[in-house]
């Protein structure tokens, strides 16, 4: 009787407890190592390779200066500017790139060939770019990252694109006196890298292959200008 007793008497306090408990809410605060375990098993909350920050359907303004180290006609330093509509992460277009250049004759057409020629120029001159308006579409296959210490990361983006334009070519006679200059239409191919900072700064390299006809020495022929460019800028 008494062993009857004392057990209906143990599963009416079981009963009781397990019904307090239910309508308590007891919050058992998350620790460090909690966070460690989960994040190892399942992934960090937010992924390692997202982009520092959303470029969708936003625009970015670009400042910055370029030159042309491969012509052999011309040299050449540039200022330029640029405003950008990123459609999503991969795909954006650039509705104006515009750059000015200060431009003279290379020391190949300076030595070599005026020297030579003497005097007898025979209104000789070669065609060098003073400006250039261009309009772009740039894909952008690939974002990363890249630890420089163990307390700071580089975000970058590599990007290719392809554009169409105008530009003015400025003609200069073996003397490196200026005639009158003309618009021509040009197309381009390009590539560079964007690197990207937390307060929406970016900074890029950029390579643009200018390719157009020009008349230089009185004959007509296509020519193709590789540009390296840097700019600073800001997404908007």
């Amino acid at each position: 009787m008494n062993l009857r007793l004392l057990a209906y008497t143990a599963a009416f306090t079981i009963s009781v407890g397990l019904c307090t408990a239910s309508s308590w809410s007891i919050e058992i605060p998350s620790s460090a190592l909690e966070n460690y375990r989960l994040e190892s098993q399942y992934g960090p909350s937010d992924a390692l390779l997202n982009p520092i920050y959303d470029r969708d359907e936003r625009l970015e303004a670009a400042v910055g200066g370029a030159f042309a180290p491969l012509s052999s006609l011309g040299k050449y330093q540039a200022v330029t500017g640029s405003l950008l509509y990123n459609i999503n992460r991969r795909h954006a277009v650039e509705p104006i790139f515009y750059s000015y250049h200060a431009t003279q004759l290379s020391g190949f057409v300076k030595n070599q060939i005026a020297d030579k020629l003497g005097t007898s120029f025979d209104d000789l001159s070669v065609e060098i770019p003073k400006q250039v308006v261009l309009a772009s579409y740039y894909f952008t296959p690939y974002h990363s990252k890249l630890h420089l210490t163990s307390q700071s990361v580089l975000h970058f983006d590599i990007y290719f694109g392809a554009g169409a334009g105008v530009i003015q070519l400025q003609p200069l006679d073996l003397t490196s006196l200026a005639g009158k200059g003309r618009w021509a239409p040009l197309v381009s191919v390009n590539a560079g890298m964007r690197f990207l900072f937390a307060s929406r700064f970016f900074t890029k390299i950029d390579f643009k292959n200018l390719i157009y006809k020009s008349e230089d020495f009185s004959k007509s022929s296509l020519k193709n200008d590789l540009q390296i460019g840097m700019a600073l800028g800001l997404l908007f």
